[in-house]
């Protein structure tokens, strides 16, 4: 290779280039310059010379990033032949298979047990609405009237649409445009038997697996509360940490056992077939290991490197005290942040496993594309996942991720699981070819509706490594890594959080090493949030463990109790001070809780105290510019600000007075002697307005009121009509405007609130059933809106890495559809921004306007309003905010 490199720097020094096309080297020389050793030394190394710069041809783009190189490279064509062997041996594999296990697969009592599950889950799913005292009268409901009389938590919203979308096809409720109806009226009979009893007599005598009958029974019997996020799912799956109940439902039943041992078979028959002395095997999310213990057990004696990865460390922890480390590595891996993020875009696997758990994926098409970047030019992938919704799955395994806001082909059908039709279409998309597609589809196994799909790609993305770093011709690159978009891969954000209580050092150093060991790493800080650095809510259950083992006077909080705490106070530090307090303290009866103020700027003796209310995506990034304005110009002020993650369930018509109520809780728990200032844009200003409201009646100084940019629903509001819902009911609608909050504007398709208005004036002409079917059908005369709805069904509207933001930023502005203000009688300013917004086409008369003849009609006439010449967004720039803290916060005081 440095023979090739050293002659072809020679020729460019002599001006010659050369080239390769069609497997022939072509070059273009000054005149001269090419002689006959030249072109004997050319003719000598053709081969080497062709093979080089056919790769190096391949290289599109490329960057560096800290020490690592990013490559975007032209994918080669996997030639069949490679093949040939290994899928044979595979497929005969399988075969093999199904003769020897032909009576399990084709079992009868399979199918009984499916059709008695999906029976006892209807039942339990109507039970649910009817005791909840939904259709006992013979009137519709709305989703919406449904899902607040029952108090559903906003992240299982989408199941009721569900339940109620399966109660429908079975013809027990009825759905036209008044909402759902009750019309078998002999099914309340079916729901006062006493069915589960009934089915634990077949799961007695079929035996498809206890440990899966008892989780759908405990989840039955705590279904509303469990809707309601009363009880988490990971509670009874995970009962104080332990696994057993988890390993029976994933591992231990008659379907699972087929399927795991199968998959360890074929990755057996996998290693015997290769040439290579050891294989590297990567399995994505292993969580509890149902799968990798078959494997592990027929590939013991052979030569491998096994990766066993997932996005908890409770699971890593775990299968490391199975398997050790002598040839497994354990890493996090979620398959829904980027490859080279994560460490492994350098890296190239034989086998890649994805067992029950590619259906995680917010878009399966890009998770498809990523493991085919790290997959071998001979290497295989193993998926096993549902191909189908059974009724059973939505009363049990399915509550456990709450999965939603997919951006793949699922968000047309509101599915968690894909369709064999949707499987197929992503395969041919991605260029995956089927070799095994198991069990056969008349089989009794094919009614659970799990699949094994076993395959490779057309494509390889495969290069040699060496030839990049010669392009690159920089010896200080540590890692070659392939992408497919450099674009999408800049440096993620870290945030630190201050806090100025002081902590024992000694307390402070042992929970540094208590961290470090369940979260296996060796550079945790004081300042690291545990969710932020790998905890989650398994993974608690190992550090409660730990601390009680350390810290034995904290074994008197109870576990629930104690996960409850480090959900409340998830920095290092500040965990750490609550054990200092805790052991220094007499028993405590009453854990004080903390809320989600954030200090954003201190002063020791202020004069004033500004709080910021989060906007629709719950963040307080839109401040920065008014936070360092403010500090310039005013001094002498201390500032906080609210924030949100997690969104609990509220009613959507009391969302804001609901969170301002708490809002006020906190303040009047701080604060009570300062002259305090609310301030919020956007919907922020809803919540500011609404605590202004709670805490003028308190004992509180509320010196003034500031709304910037704060829009209402004028049609509902004035007219009765709320003309936004059929926008709001859009999630591709939505993703436009979010898109435009989150400041990703790269897309050239510009959207003008005509080209909305025109495909809802098609819809409801023609009677079609969404926006997105309407722009379908007029997608000649609104190229850009529908190139733009291909970009969001292809994944690339809303990037995945913000998929929960979209959903808080979501339920803000249904509930500010909702939202109607009372008067206020304190000092209140408005801020607005006299320029249209782009792309927010919801913005307008009748839809979500600040016109001041509005304000004052339902607020106060008394508002201070201020127009500048910004749009929603741009009032926030720096020079808009400077002007914002001069003529409004102070000249106007």
């Amino acid at each position: 290779m440095k023979n090739i490199k050293n002659l072809i720097n020679s020729l460019n020094e002599k001006g010659i280039l050369i080239w390769e096309k069609g497997g022939k080297i072509a070059y273009k020389s000054p005149v001269g310059a090419m002689n006959e050793e030249l072109k004997n030394e050319i003719l000598n190394n053709r081969d080497e010379l062709v093979e080089y710069l056919k790769e190096k041809s391949r290289i599109k783009r490329m960057k560096i990033i800290n020490n690592d190189a990013l490559v975007e490279i032209t994918p080669l064509s996997n030639r069949e032949e490679n093949f040939v062997a290994i899928k044979e041996n595979i497929k005969n594999e399988v075969e093999k298979f199904e003769l020897e296990y032909v009576d399990l697969i084709n079992d009868s009592n399979l199918s009984k047990w499916v059709e008695n599950a999906n029976d006892v889950s209807l039942r339990d799913m109507f039970k649910t609405f009817y005791n909840g005292g939904i259709f006992r009268d013979n009137k519709y409901y709305s989703l919406d009237d449904i899902i607040d009389m029952l108090e559903i938590d906003s992240d299982y919203e989408h199941f009721i649409a569900k339940w109620l979308k399966v109660l429908v096809e079975r013809k027990i409720i009825l759905e036209n445009d008044e909402g759902y109806k009750f019309i078998d009226y002999s099914y309340i009979e079916k729901i006062n038997e006493d069915y589960w009893k009934n089915f634990a007599k077949i799961e007695e005598t079929i035996n498809y697996g206890q440990d899966f009958f008892d989780y759908m029974n405990k989840c039955s019997r705590s279904l509303l509360d469990i809707l309601q996020k009363k009880i988490k799912t990971v509670d009874i799956l995970f009962p104080e940490g332990a696994e057993n109940s988890a390993i029976g439902l994933y591992s231990d039943n008659k379907g699972s056992r087929l399927f795991n041992k199968l998959v360890g078979n074929v990755v057996h028959k996998y290693i015997q077939t290769h040439e290579k002395k050891s294989i590297k095997i990567l399995e994505i999310g292993a969580g509890i290991g149902g799968t990798t213990r078959y494997i592990m057990d027929k590939i013991k004696n052979e030569k491998f490197e096994y990766y066993y990865t997932d996005i908890s460390y409770y699971f890593l922890n775990k299968a490391m005290e199975k398997y050790g480390t002598q040839n497994v590595h354990y890493k996090i891996y979620d398959i829904n942040d980027s490859i080279y993020k994560q460490g492994f875009g350098d890296e190239k696997f034989d086998v890649i496993l994805c067992a029950n758990m590619l259906h995680n994926s917010k878009n399966g098409y890009e998770v498809l594309r990523n493991i085919n970047h790290i997959l071998n030019d001979k290497g295989i992938f193993v998926i096993i996942d549902e191909t189908t919704e059974p009724e059973f799955l939505l009363t049990s395994i399915e509550l456990n991720d709450a999965l939603s806001s997919f951006y793949d082909d699922r968000a047309k059908n509101n599915g968690v699981f894909f369709t064999y039709e949707q499987w197929e279409t992503m395969f041919k998309t991605c260029k995956a070819n089927i070799w095994v597609d198991f069990p056969q589809k008349d089989s009794d196994l094919a009614l659970t509706g799990q699949r094994l799909f076993i395959g490779n790609f057309s494509e390889s993305y495969c290069i040699d490594s060496e030839i990049v770093k010669d392009v690159i011709d920089d010896d200080c690159i540590d890692k070659i890594v392939i992408v497919d978009n450099i674009d999408k891969e800049d440096s993620m954000d870290t945030v630190s959080i201050k806090n100025h209580e002081e902590v024992n050092k000694k307390t402070l150093l042992q929970m540094i090493k208590i961290w470090e060991e369940i979260l296996q790493s060796d550079n945790i800080k004081s300042t690291d949030s545990f969710f932020d650095v790998g905890g989650d809510s398994l993974v608690i259950t190992q550090l409660i463990t730990k601390i009680w083992n350390v810290y034995p006077k904290t074994k008197q909080l109870k576990w629930k109790e104690f996960s409850e705490i480090i959900f409340k106070h998830p920095i290092l530090k500040d965990l750490a001070l609550f054990i200092d307090n805790f052991n220094n303290s007499e028993i405590q009866n009453k854990i004080e809780e903390v809320d989600n103020m954030i200090e954003l700027s201190k002063c020791n003796n202020p004069r004033r105290i500004y709080i910021l209310f989060h906007d629709g995506t719950g963040e307080l990034n839109v401040y920065n510019n008014f936070i360092r304005a403010l500090n310039e110009k005013e001094g002498n002020v201390s500032i906080y600000g609210f924030r949100i993650d997690n969104i609990r369930k509220f009613n959507n018509k009391s969302f804001y007075r609901d969170l301002a109520n708490e809002y006020s809780d906190s303040i009047l728990s701080k604060f009570n002697e300062n002259e305090i200032v609310l301030v919020g844009h956007c919907v922020g200003g809803l919540l500011a307005l609404e605590t202004g409201n709670i805490l003028s009646k308190k004992d509180i100084n509320i010196s003034e009121v500031i709304l910037i940019s704060s829009f209402l629903n004028e049609g509902k509001i004035l007219f009765g009509n709320n003309i936004l819902k059929k926008y709001l009911d859009s999630d591709f609608l939505m993703g436009i405007i979010f898109r435009e909050v989150i400041g990703d504007r790269q897309s050239d398709n510009h959207i003008y609130w005509s080209d909305i208005e025109n495909a809802v004036k098609y819809m409801e002409i023609n009677g079609i059933n969404s926006i997105e079917n309407s722009i379908r059908e007029t997608q000649y005369i609104n190229k850009n809106l529908y190139n733009m709805l291909m970009d969001y069904e292809g994944g690339n509207l809303i990037p995945p890495q913000y998929a929960k933001q979209f959903d808080i930023f979501k339920k803000h502005f249904l509930a500010a559809s909702e939202y109607e203000p009372s008067p206020y009688e304190g000092v209140l300013k408005f801020v607005h921004g006299n320029l249209r917004t782009d792309n927010f086409f919801m913005e307008g008369e009748g839809l979500f306007n600040d016109a001041e003849n509005l304000w004052k009609k339902l607020v106060t006439t008394n508002i201070i309003y201020y127009t500048i010449d910004a749009d929603h967004f741009t009032v926030m720039d720096k020079e808009n905010c400077n002007k914002i803290i001069e003529n409004l916060l102070q000249k106007m005081r």
